[in-house]
């Protein structure tokens, strides 16, 4: 972990990386001005993990497109190149590639932004060097997730180190949502009031991003079941 860290800071330091200033028209509220009384209207279309899905989703009426990240290999390609392509664990290959994910949302420009769930933190720092070395293209909101932090039901700490993600989401891509979520362990055997998020969970997550000095825009990932219990 020491090993990885250190090699990001150089990575930080040689690339001349520095604070960009987000245009305007990449803020939420700015870029979807139709639905800047409530943001909660946004259509959403999720797991776009496929060249298939991809296309379907931007020829959509939805505004967000969600997909997952994680290390792995493009099929018909060298099986020992792994990069970030779209896909869900445990499944680690896929017809796509998070660069060309991008690539095809850019060259579409249908007004429809991008919100990148990563799946192990391995994936981060390459994912988010693609998306720093497209960022004179990329003219749409970019959210961040990643589930970081343990929540209800004694779930299992999260899937990506909380330092890391926060901090190299900030360096690398700054004009970015940061989406920050909870492990959750859901059941039908568990009673609702058991699976639904508390105030310490609340409490944790704030202490974290202030900890980690977060000064981008913030919002979190939650099941429904357990949001109306909060």
């Amino acid at each position: 972990m020491m090993l990885l860290l250190i090699t990001i800071l150089k990575c930080l330091v040689f690339s001349g990386l520095v604070l960009r200033i987000k245009p305007e028209e990449v803020e939420m509220a700015s870029y979807f001005p139709q639905f800047r009384d409530d943001l909660s209207e946004i259509r959403w279309v999720h797991a776009v993990n496929s060249r298939r899905q991809l296309e379907e989703a931007l020829n959509s009426e939805a505004e967000m497109i969600e997909a997952d990240v994680f290390l792995g290999r493009i099929i018909s390609r060298n099986p020992d190149l792994k990069e970030p392509v779209m896909t869900h664990p445990p499944i680690n290959e896929s017809d796509l590639s998070l660069r060309d994910f991008l690539s095809e949302v850019i060259k579409a420009d249908r007004r429809k932004g991008v919100k990148l769930d990563f799946k192990s933190i391995e994936t981060v720092q390459p994912s988010l060097q693609i998306l720093s070395d497209l960022f004179e293209e990329i003219r749409f909101p970019i959210w961040l997730n990643a589930d970081i932090l343990p929540g209800p039901v004694n779930a299992t700490n999260g899937t990506v180190t909380v330092f890391l993600f926060l901090f190299m989401c900030k360096s690398f891509f700054p004009e970015s949502v940061i989406s920050p979520g909870w492990m959750t362990y859901n059941s039908e055997t568990i009673p609702i009031e058991e699976r639904a998020y508390g105030w310490e969970n609340v409490v944790e997550m704030a202490a974290t991003l202030q900890n980690a000095a977060i000064l981008q825009p913030v919002t979190f990932p939650v099941r429904e079941i357990g949001r109306a219990h909060v």
